[in-house]
């Protein structure tokens, strides 16, 4: 039997905003897709989600408002959440904003979870191949917010700062302490293009800042002046390197503020 869907699909190098039947607010992020019955708020509020996306959803106690991922479901009454899940990637992410969510899942020794969350709290469900914990373990982020893993490759942690899970919506983008590598892969789905990353050893720098409405030719000259970059744009593709003498120069002031 088909089933009657309405389809958002916002491409890469867009953003995309709506209002579901409901009242719902939400703001789709590049490279996304969201689904839902024609029958959508009738006797029950489910969307699927491949991608990225914000909620603002209108309270209805009788009626939860569940999102669907291909790992993970996030319940919510009335909240705010941003939940990102982009089949390509490793993890899936829920962060929670205002109100509370119920995430539900399997984690990696394929048993079931459900974990609900509190106002500036973060889940993260990872692929199983890059997890090989398999006891319940606490430690400290590198924001120095608690983190702590309630089942194999499932953890919550203590956000500080939701803004740097939910701005990318914004005319104001701001990135914490993103390594190259994945800051590549946000980079290319905010301009549409492919990144070619020549150098693992980008991997283990980092950026911190604000991105405004520049152009994609100025994010990469911010990166180039705050870390050891090396890049060449052509249509639609960027190649960017490790430069040893930036790399140099770079450790040599490190070294110095030390």
């Amino acid at each position: 039997m088909l089933i009657d869907l309405t389809e958002m699909i916002t491409p890469m190098g867009a953003k995309s905003q709506c209002i579901l039947p409901d009242g719902t607010k939400v703001w789709l992020n590049a490279g996304s897709r969201l689904t839902y019955k024609k029958s959508f708020n009738e006797k029950e509020r489910v969307v699927n989600l491949t991608g990225e996306a914000f909620f603002q959803v209108k309270t209805n106690k009788e009626k939860p408002f569940i999102v669907q991922t291909s790992k993970l479901s996030v319940k919510a009454l009335g909240t705010t959440f941003n939940v990102k899940a982009y089949a390509e990637d490793k993890q899936v992410t829920a962060t929670l904003v205002e109100g509370i969510i119920l995430v539900e899942g399997k984690g990696a020794d394929s048993k079931s979870f459900s974990v609900k969350l509190k106002p500036r709290q973060s889940i993260t469900l990872k692929e199983s191949e890059i997890i090989d914990k398999q006891k319940l373990t606490e430690q400290k982020s590198p924001e120095n917010s608690k983190s702590i893993e309630i089942a194999p490759s499932v953890e919550v942690q203590e956000v500080i700062n939701t803004v740097k899970y939910t701005s990318w919506k914004d005319s104001l983008w701001q990135i914490e302490a993103e390594n190259l590598e994945d800051l590549a892969i946000m980079i290319s789905r905010r301009f549409n293009v492919k990144i070619y990353n020549e150098s693992a050893g980008l991997k283990d720098y980092r950026f911190t800042g604000t991105i405004r409405n520049e152009t994609l030719e100025q994010v990469l000259n911010i990166l180039r002046y705050t870390t050891p970059l090396k890049y060449k744009v052509g249509k639609g593709e960027v190649w960017w390197t490790l430069d040893s003498r930036l790399k140099e120069d770079y450790s040599k002031v490190l070294k110095s503020k030390h």
